[in-house]
């Protein structure tokens, strides 16, 4: 999947000691939802049509972060303009604590991303 969006395309950034990544390869999701014990390869379809992006937050060791986020709304040349987080999960679909919840908040925050 390409993203020509300027809002997306700087979303792939290391932030708070972790390495922001979009996915625009589904291949990639079976191996984060092994490492993540998660369904996101479950969103192979939404990816591919555009209807959410996953996100994924790891450090050297291993992905820590997943999440989904909408795409909320689209200029007049088709750009995505705003983004909505839906959902941000750890390990085994747990909620975020302290750190990584900290991070992932700022990262939101850093890239004016609100949430549902």
């Amino acid at each position: 999947v390409e993203y020509k969006s300027p809002i997306i395309l700087q979303l792939n950034e290391n932030f708070a000691g972790l390495k922001f990544h979009v996915v625009t390869d589904t291949t990639e999701l079976p191996i984060i939802g092994r490492h993540l014990s998660n369904c996101v390869t479950s969103y192979a379809k939404k990816i591919v049509n555009k209807e959410c992006l996953i996100v994924t937050a790891s450090d050297e060791a291993d992905y820590r972060i997943c999440m989904e986020i909408r795409l909320e709304k689209k200029n007049e040349d088709g750009l995505v303009e705003k983004l909505k987080l839906v959902q941000c999960r750890g390990k085994y679909n747990k909620c975020l604590e302290g750190e990584l919840f900290f991070a992932c908040s700022q990262w939101l925050e850093h890239n004016q991303i609100d949430r549902y």
